[in-house]
């Protein structure tokens, strides 16, 4: 089993994520919650439903930077 690691933003959606799927709270309420609109809280439960977890991790964890210095130029820094 793999390790994910979440931020508390992200953590937080899930859980209320997870609270609509259920049906304790309705898309109105879990974007008030999560500070979104309603459209991309269809987005998020659409992505949990879809891809788990990983549907609501930020898209560029794990890539670096398009701004990085060259790994060569850091050595020499």
């Amino acid at each position: 089993m793999t390790r994910i690691a979440l931020t508390p933003q992200e953590l937080r959606r899930l859980d209320v994520v997870k609270r609509l799927i259920r049906g304790d709270i309705n898309g109105t309420a879990a974007a008030r919650i999560v500070q979104c609109s309603v459209r991309h809280m269809k987005r998020l439960k659409g992505h949990y439903l879809t891809q788990g977890i990983m549907g609501l991790r930020h898209g560029n964890v794990g890539q670096t930077s398009n701004r990085a210095l060259p790994k060569r130029t850091r050595d020499r820094i």
